[in-house]
């Protein structure tokens, strides 16, 4: 399939909070688990955040530490979205806000930012979390068996800015379960001006030169994917192909594809897997 992003700023304002949670930033595990092995189960942490967001900087520090902690098995995803996410006045006239990151939001509706989604499953009854549980739940999903596979080969050409994906998914277990297949695309090394009210991780209140990571620039696919299986056996496999060209704001060296395995009706993710594009 040939598809273009454009990631275009949209004019609808979404609602948030900005939410404050105490140290510690990350909780003493007892260890890293061992490197990655093929075919583990990897995770997903979604951070819902926005630039006047006063605290969004302390849990955007805590999700580093913990990709420092699990490795390659922890993948993590930026969304700008919510109403401290909209352009305001300078410094902080950017828009980052995706037509995919808002569906996102708008589909969990979370109670304010900085809050966060484990694989979009629930844990303890929610969702939506605060920072404080988002390692348990990590911990949690990978003491699983992974139920899927994922492996994502490319090609970028510099010149045209067209970067063709070819995605194989493998299914690892029988899964009773419509499945998609979201292809998002992620952007590091973004400076741009950040609230923050903690002195002890970076300037206040205005953090003018704050380094964006892993923020949502854009889908392949749609907000939630194609369909690409129906009721999975273990053994079965699939190849989609996907021909897409970079919008030019993008860095591409700083680009970042994420391929995400999730049920076609909770969105609950199986799995995921990431691949930098230079």
């Amino acid at each position: 399939m040939k598809k273009t992003i454009y990631l275009l700023a949209i004019l609808g304002l979404i609602f948030g909070a900005c939410d404050k949670i105490d140290e510690p930033y990350l909780e003493e595990t007892g260890g890293s688990p061992p490197p990655p092995a093929e075919k583990v189960r990897k995770v997903l942490l979604e951070e819902f955040t926005g630039h006047l967001c006063v605290n969004c900087p302390e849990a955007t520090k805590l999700a580093n530490d913990l990709k420092q902690v699990y490795g390659e098995q922890l993948v993590l995803i930026a969304i700008h979205s919510g109403d401290l996410s909209v352009p305001s006045e300078p410094p902080f006239e950017a828009d980052f806000r995706t037509q995919v990151g808002t569906d996102i939001f708008n589909q969990y509706q979370p109670i304010g930012v900085p809050t966060g989604m484990v694989n979009r499953t629930s844990f303890d009854g929610n969702t939506v979390l605060f920072k404080d549980v988002w390692e348990p739940a990590i911990q949690e999903l990978l003491a699983t068996p992974a139920t899927a596979y994922i492996e994502i080969t490319h090609e970028y050409n510099a010149g045209s800015r067209e970067l063709d994906l070819n995605i194989q998914t493998e299914f690892l277990q029988d899964l009773n379960a419509r499945c998609n297949l979201s292809i998002l695309i992620i952007e590091s090394g973004i400076v741009s001006p950040q609230k923050n009210d903690l002195a002890s991780i970076g300037p206040t209140p205005n953090w003018l030169d704050y380094e964006h990571m892993h923020m949502l620039r854009g889908s392949v696919n749609g907000s939630w994917g194609d369909l690409i299986a129906e009721n999975p056996l273990a053994g079965d496999s699939m190849t989609n192909d996907f021909s897409i060209v970079l919008d030019t704001e993008l860095n591409a060296q700083n680009v970042a594809v994420v391929a995400i395995l999730l049920n076609a009706d909770t969105h609950e993710i199986f799995q995921v897997e990431e691949a930098h594009i230079n």
